[in-house]
């Protein structure tokens, strides 16, 4: 399925060409590291059915492809991100931090009336230097752990406003898939995983380890067995 996604989603947009635009380009992108990754190996309707049937335990195993579609797509982030604040100190409009306003009042993709801003050139001058400051030090501040929620907050500030004022939302929404991938695995596993799937994935010897630990720490000792007392006569 992954690949025939992919197909679809290329004849599309060469189908279209004269309207292609940046979804297009980030839709393909997503579409071509589902075919690297096992993408229904966690969600897909065959997931849920492999589930259902072993009784709600099935264990997830460790993937080469998933973690290389997942670093592929972070890197073509970070490549997207970079050539996009290229494109824009190219710009005049950026410069003079008049870009966010040429945007907001086209009404073409308006949705919110935000026109009120032009009595305020001073916050649409720091909002106009803000993203595309961003958008340069993105490939640089998103891999340490430090500043990465940060960088990823302001994505999804900035492509969640896209879709509530430009009106773009399937863009925003794609925009933000990609984001997804710098969110630590186990963030992932701890809010979609169940009971069943943790305990189906936890090897028997962990298992037998970490009851070993809580009979200790519960203070409960094993029964030893009590030693044969030998008599000697004197």
């Amino acid at each position: 399925m992954s690949i025939l996604a992919f197909v679809a989603t290329v004849s599309y947009i060469n189908r279209a060409s004269l309207a292609q635009f940046g979804l297009d380009d980030t839709n393909a992108m997503l579409a071509m590291y589902l075919m690297v990754g096992p993408s229904g190996a966690a969600f897909s309707v065959d997931r849920w059915l492999k589930r259902r049937k072993s009784g709600g335990k099935l264990r997830t195993e460790p993937s080469v492809g998933a973690k290389l579609a997942i670093r592929l797509m972070q890197l073509h982030m970070c490549v997207i991100y970079l050539f996009s604040a290229v494109g824009k100190i190219k710009g005049p409009l950026w410069w003079d931090g008049s870009a966010i306003w040429g945007a907001v009042a086209n009404y073409e993709y308006q949705s919110l009336d935000l026109t009120w801003l032009a009595s305020h050139p001073i916050w649409v001058a720091v909002l106009t230097h803000v993203t595309v400051f961003w958008e340069a030090s993105y490939l640089v501040l998103v891999w340490p752990r430090l500043t990465r929620p940060i960088v990823l907050a302001i994505a999804a500030g900035v492509h969640l406003g896209i879709g509530a004022f430009l009106g773009m939302w399937t863009f925003g929404l794609a925009m933000l898939i990609g984001n997804a991938s710098f969110i630590s695995p186990w963030v992932v596993r701890g809010v979609t995983r169940t009971e069943g799937d943790f305990e189906a994935a936890t090897p028997a010897v962990e298992k037998s380890a970490k009851t070993a630990v809580g009979e200790s720490r519960s203070g409960s000792q094993p029964k030893r067995k009590p030693a044969m007392a030998t008599a000697t006569r004197g």
